[in-house]
């Protein structure tokens, strides 16, 4: 079946299909590519990250990316699997520590820019003398999300769309 491909192309193949979400596909190719070539370091890592959304093997799959990432830490495509693993495990916390770890690393990485921005950004807290967990932000909060649940886009006076800042009306001239 793929016994033509070396290593290198069947991790080239596999990262494709990971990203077109072909995950069990992409899952055979990595896992091939690394029987042929166990030190690959890339390959652990989109190995982990295709076990974990192929199989929802997310332990597993956790342990190859942090090995890729002990072995070679100055790659920051491997924080980004990281993050990616465990979005899909359902813990964006940690999905964004591993991101921010990873721009540590490259603070101009674009994938790791580009999932980062995707998360949105958090409103300040109510009152700022206050933890975020206190139960007066708490309640703040709630009752802030519950009247204006857009959040800061509304605030701002900007379109659903994102089209930016919404015309003021023209003054009237009393005569």
């Amino acid at each position: 079946m793929d016994s033509e491909f070396n290593a290198e192309e069947l991790l080239e193949r596999g990262m494709k299909l990971l990203e077109s979400r072909h995950y069990k596909d992409a899952l055979r190719n990595l896992k091939h590519s690394y029987q042929l070539d166990p030190n690959s370091t890339r390959c652990l890592s989109y190995l982990g990250l295709a076990l974990a959304l192929a199989e929802k093997r997310y332990k597993e799959g956790e342990e190859l990316c942090q090995l890729a990432i002990r072995k070679e830490f100055y790659h920051p495509t491997f924080y980004l699997n990281l993050g990616r693993l465990y979005l899909a495990s359902g813990s964006k916390k940690r999905a964004i520590w591993a991101l921010r770890k990873g721009l540590d690393v490259d603070r101009s990485d674009a994938g790791l820019l580009a999932m980062l921005a995707s998360f949105g950004e958090r409103s300040k807290r109510p009152i700022t003398l206050l933890s975020r967990a206190h139960v007066v932000n708490k309640t703040i909060g709630k009752i802030r999300h519950t009247v204006a649940p857009r959040g800061r886009r509304a605030a701002a006076g900007q379109t659903p769309e994102g089209g930016g800042a919404l015309e003021p009306a023209p003054a009237t001239r009393k005569s």
